[in-house]
C-alpha cells in the first residue's frame, strides 16, 4: 500500500512538472503540445543559416544591392512615420482611413463579356451563372503594351453558378463596373471538361519571362453544395501560358493522384526562376487543407510532396472577424513569397492563414527531389519559425526583388510590409495603408514593376451569405511602391525594381 501511494505521488509530481513545461515552452506553436526538434522547436542551428534565431532576418546582406537605402533612411528621426495622411472614413466615421492605394476597378456583382444577351440569359436561367456567387480572389498584372497593363483576376468555383474561373478586366462596362473576359477564351473555362478546360483557379503567378502559371485546383464547390464529398472533380494541374507569344499554351501538367487527398485544396503557387531564359523553373504549391507543399520541376516535369508541422493551422486563429462579421476558416499553409537570390540560393517565406506567425525554408532544400521522393517528412529541420508575430491573420503575400514583403492584415483591413533584412518583430512590421471599406479581406497581392496591386473583397459577407447588391463587394487597387514606402523601414527605390 505504501509503495502504491509513493508511486501515485511521484506520477502526480511528474505530470504537474510536464504540464508546467508545456505551458512555458519557449517555442510552443500553439497546438497544445511541446515542439519537437525540427517541428517548430529549436534544433541546433545549421552552420551559416542562423537556425531559428532572428539575428538579422535576412542574413546574407552582402549580396543585396549596395545602392539600396539603409533600413532606417532617416538618421535624424530614428522612428520615421509614414507620411500618408489620415482621412475620415465616410462609411465608418469613427475609424481612420489611410490609403495611398487607388481603386482601379470595383464590382457590386461580377459580369462577363458574353457572346450575346441570349447566351447570358440562358446561363442565368439554367443557374450556370449566379452573379452573387462569383467571387474575385486573386489579381495578376502583365504589361502587354507599355502603359497598358493587362489585369488578370481569378474566380474560384467555390459555389455553383461560376461560368468563368480565370479572366481579364476589359474596358467594357455594365451597371457601372468593368466586364470580365474569359482567359484565354470561353471554351477553356467551360466547367466539366477536364481535358480541355480549367476547373477552379484560386491563384496565378507570372514569372520573369512573361509566362502565366495557372494553378487549377480541380476542386468544385469548395464551400459546399455538391454530392461529391471530396469535391475534386478533375485532376489538379498547372497550366502555363506564354503571354509574350500571343498567349501560347506552354503545357498542362497534371499533379499525380498519389499526391492528392480527399480534402486537398491547392490555393497558392509561387514560381522560382534563376536563368535568364527561365528554363530552370520550379513551382511551390500550398495545399491549405491537407497541410502539404507540392514542388514541381518544369524542366524534368516532376512533382514531389513535402510535409512539415509548420504547414498546420493554429486553432486559436481559426476565427476571423472583419468589420464586425465573424466566420470560422480552418486553413493551413497559404501565403508564399520568394526572397531575393543570395549565394546561389533563395528563401521561401510561408505562413498559414490560421496563424500570426511567419516561417521560412531554403529553396535549395525544396528543390532537392532526391531528399523527398521516398519520404515527405525527410528533413523536418529544414523549416524554421520566426519568433515574432503579426497583429492579425494574413492571406496572400508577395516580395520585391530587393527583399521587401507586402501582405494584408485581415483583422484590421491594412496592407503592411516587412524588410526581410530585419528581424520579424512587430516594431519592424510597417502599416502602409488602412481602409475599412476598400481594404476588407486582402486575398491577392502582387508586385509588378514599381506598383503594388491588391485584390480585396467582402469575403466575410460572401461566406456568411450577406452579400449586398447595393455596395461594392470586390476591388482591385494599385499603389506606387515608392510613394507608399517613402520614409519607412520598407523604403523602395524605383531603380531597384526592374520588370
Amino acid at each position: 500500500m505504501l509503495k502504491l501511494i509513493l508511486l501515485l505521488t511521484i506520477s502526480e509530481c511528474y505530470l504537474t512538472a510536464t504540464f508546467a513545461h508545456l505551458q512555458n515552452y519557449p517555442n510552443n506553436p500553439g497546438f497544445g503540445r511541446p515542439s519537437r526538434p525540427g517541428f517548430g522547436g529549436r534544433p541546433p542551428p545549421p552552420q551559416g543559416y542562423g537556425g531559428y534565431e532572428e539575428s538579422d532576418g535576412f542574413i546574407f546582406e552582402e549580396n543585396i544591392n549596395p545602392n539600396r537605402p539603409p533600413v532606417n533612411p532617416n538618421p535624424v528621426n530614428p522612428n520615421p512615420v509614414n507620411p500618408n495622411p489620415v482621412y475620415p472614413n465616410p462609411v465608418y466615421p469613427n475609424r481612420p482611413t489611410r490609403n495611398p492605394m487607388q481603386v482601379m476597378y470595383s464590382w457590386r456583382e461580377v459580369d462577363f463579356t458574353f457572346p450575346n444577351q441570349n447566351a447570358r440569359d440562358n446561363l442565368i436561367t439554367t443557374k450556370l451563372f449566379i452573379p452573387r456567387n462569383n467571387l474575385i480572389l486573386d489579381v495578376d498584372v502583365y504589361d502587354e503594351r507599355p502603359g497598358q497593363p493587362k489585369v488578370f483576376v481569378t474566380l474560384p468555383r467555390v459555389r455553383p453558378g461560376v461560368p468563368v474561373t480565370l479572366a481579364t478586366v476589359t474596358s467594357q462596362r455594365r451597371n457601372g463596373s468593368n466586364l470580365l473576359e474569359p482567359f484565354p477564351d470561353w471554351q477553356s473555362n467551360t466547367p466539366g471538361s477536364c481535358d480541355t478546360s480549367l476547373t477552379s483557379v484560386f491563384r496565378t503567378h507570372i514569372d520573369d519571362c512573361g509566362r502565366l502559371w495557372v494553378l487549377d485546383s480541380g476542386n468544385n464547390n469548395a464551400f459546399g453544395g455538391t454530392a461529391n464529398p471530396s469535391r475534386i472533380v478533375c485532376p489538379p494541374q498547372i497550366v502555363i501560358y506564354d503571354l509574350r507569344n500571343n498567349n501560347r499554351l506552354v503545357g498542362k501538367f497534371r499533379i499525380p493522384s498519389s499526391m492528392i487527398e480527399n480534402n486537398t485544396l491547392l490555393v497558392t503557387i509561387a514560381v522560382d526562376t534563376r536563368q535568364r531564359d527561365c528554363s530552370d523553373a520550379y513551382a511551390y504549391i500550398a495545399d491549405s487543407i491537407a497541410y502539404k507543399m507540392i514542388v514541381f520541376n518544369l524542366r524534368n516535369r516532376q512533382f514531389w510532396r513535402i510535409n512539415s508541422i509548420l504547414f498546420f493551422p493554429y486553432p486559436d486563429y481559426s476565427t476571423f472577424t472583419v468589420n464586425g462579421v465573424s466566420f470560422d476558416l480552418m486553413g493551413g499553409i497559404f501565403g508564399l513569397a520568394i526572397g531575393p537570390p543570395y549565394r546561389n540560393n533563395r528563401r521561401l517565406y510561408f505562413h498559414c492563414i490560421d496563424s500570426v506567425k511567419q516561417s521560412w525554408v531554403e529553396t535549395a532544400d525544396l528543390r532537392n527531389q532526391s531528399l523527398w521522393q521516398n519520404n515527405m517528412n525527410a528533413a523536418p529541420r529544414a523549416f524554421h519559425l520566426f519568433n515574432g508575430t503579426r497583429s492579425s491573420q494574413s492571406a496572400a503575400a508577395t516580395m520585391t526583388k530587393d527583399g521587401i514583403m507586402f501582405f494584408g492584415l485581415i483583422g484590421s483591413n491594412e496592407i503592411a510590409c516587412w524588410d526581410s533584412r530585419t528581424r520579424f518583430t512587430r516594431s519592424n512590421l510597417v502599416s502602409l495603408a488602412k481602409d475599412d471599406t476598400a481594404l476588407q479581406f486582402n486575398s491577392g497581392i502582387k508586385v509588378y514593376g514599381n506598383k503594388l496591386y491588391a485584390a480585396t473583397s467582402r469575403l466575410q459577407n460572401y461566406i456568411t451569405n450577406r452579400i449586398s447588391e447595393n455596395e461594392d463587394n470586390y476591388r482591385v487597387l494599385v499603389g506606387d511602391l515608392q510613394e507608399m514606402t517613402r520614409g519607412t523601414q520598407c523604403q523602395v527605390d524605383y531603380k531597384q525594381q526592374p520588370l
